[in-house]
């Protein structure tokens, strides 16, 4: 099934970067070249006079509300771009385009934007990662979900990233607000519980 979801360019400030992408399967590592499109028309949201752009996953603007120290809030930022990174790698060996999210809150002040972490245009699926796998760390990520997810068209989809299966429990916190789960099943593939509908 293919849908039409508008006309899209390529971005005129950062039209391609150059990354390094397993093989198909999980082989070798090779250059592969990442074409970043927007669309031809800013999408408009309906929260107000609030705006929302598409941008390139390396952006790497963020938006941190986590209390933690200091140290532990680093370690979580890396882990969950290294988690990033290899997704978006798994995604565009398969041709799937990865971008992201940056949303203009209405009356918020200037430089006051949100960003989210994955957004895949062509499925509409909007994605939250998470470095660790906590009830804290699932909660925020729902909230997240639920605060990008009115700058998005109607029946975008949600999805939590994680670096493992999170368990039963979590599991069903999820699915109970209708979000969906992908984890890493090992160092080079991912797997989901949505019927492989963010992994193929």
């Amino acid at each position: 099934m293919v849908e039409y979801l508008g006309e899209f360019v390529l971005d005129p400030d950062h039209p391609y970067s150059i990354t390094e992408a397993p093989e198909t399967g999980g082989g070798a590592l090779r250059k592969v070249i990442v074409f970043h499109l927007q669309p031809a028309e800013p999408i408009q949201s309906l929260a107000g006079e609030s705006t929302v752009r598409v941008i390139p996953l390396e952006a790497h603007a963020t938006e941190r509300t986590m209390a933690q120290p200091r140290f532990e809030l680093i370690e979580v930022v890396r882990r969950e771009s290294s988690l990033i990174q290899r997704y978006a790698a798994w995604l565009q060996i398969r041709g799937i385009q990865v971008q992201r999210l940056a949303c203009s809150i209405a009356g918020a002040g200037p430089g006051r934007e949100m960003f989210s972490d994955i957004y895949v245009p062509e499925r509409q699926q909007l994605i939250e990662a998470k470095g660790v796998v906590t009830r804290e760390a699932i909660r925020m990520a729902i909230g997240q979900l639920f605060d990008y997810r009115r700058f998005t068209p109607q029946g975008t989809r949600l999805a939590v990233l994680l670096p493992r299966f999170p368990g039963p429990d979590l599991e069903d916190l999820l699915k109970s607000v209708q979000i969906d789960c992908i984890w890493r099943r090992d160092e080079a593939t991912f797997i989901d519980n949505a019927d492989g509908g963010y992994v193929r």
